[in-house]
């Protein structure tokens, strides 16, 4: 089913939680990373040619560690810009937002950094990279995500997919609209 309307959404369910993730939902974090590398390698990448988070269709020879140092680059959060729409919906929602977010424990303390500098108020769950989402009781609220895994594991009430990319089209991300109208599914 999709969802076009979140905050119909959010009020037809009398929806009190929402708990968001943050790269791929919240944030452009592809197009942050092809920047970094952008600048390293002077190629020309852009996020809409990364459709997973090693980062393989771009750079082969990243390892994990490779990718988990350009999220912990400092440059990161310089480049990093928000999702049209998402600023907004947090600060229509600031106190039931819960960030539910994976990284390294910098790239965490960056995340909430983040989150201060733009003024937002809102409760953040960092969880290492090896720990499952679903060690966070969601059961009270929404859970949106852009992982389809993510979303399986969860035990949230209501779930919604954040899809940010087209299958059909040249295997490319192409952001059809912003958090207002955006392309989500919601799960049954």
């Amino acid at each position: 089913m999709i969802v076009s309307n979140i905050e119909k959404f959010i009020k037809n369910n009398n929806i009190k939680n929402i708990y968001l993730d943050v790269d791929g939902v919240l944030i452009h974090s592809c197009q942050a990373v092809c920047d970094i590398i952008n600048e390293d390698k002077g190629t020309n990448f852009l996020g809409k040619h990364v459709l997973s988070w090693n980062f393989k269709e771009i750079c082969p020879d990243l390892t994990d560690a490779d990718v988990e140092s350009l999220f912990e680059d400092e440059r990161f959060f310089k480049y990093v810009q928000w999702i049209e729409g998402a600023k907004e919906f947090i600060k229509r929602h600031e106190d039931h937002i819960i960030i539910v977010t994976k990284g390294t424990y910098l790239n965490i303390f960056n995340k909430i950094l983040f989150f201060n500098r733009h003024n937002m108020k809102v409760v953040i769950k960092g969880l290492p990279l090896s720990v499952s989402k679903n060690n966070v009781d969601m059961s009270d609220g929404l859970f949106i995500d852009d992982c389809t895994k993510n979303l399986i594991e969860s035990n949230a009430k209501y779930k919604i997919q954040f899809c940010e990319y087209n299958d059909n089209l040249n295997n490319e991300r192409e952001w059809i609209k912003d958090w207002d109208g955006y392309k989500m599914y919601k799960w049954t």
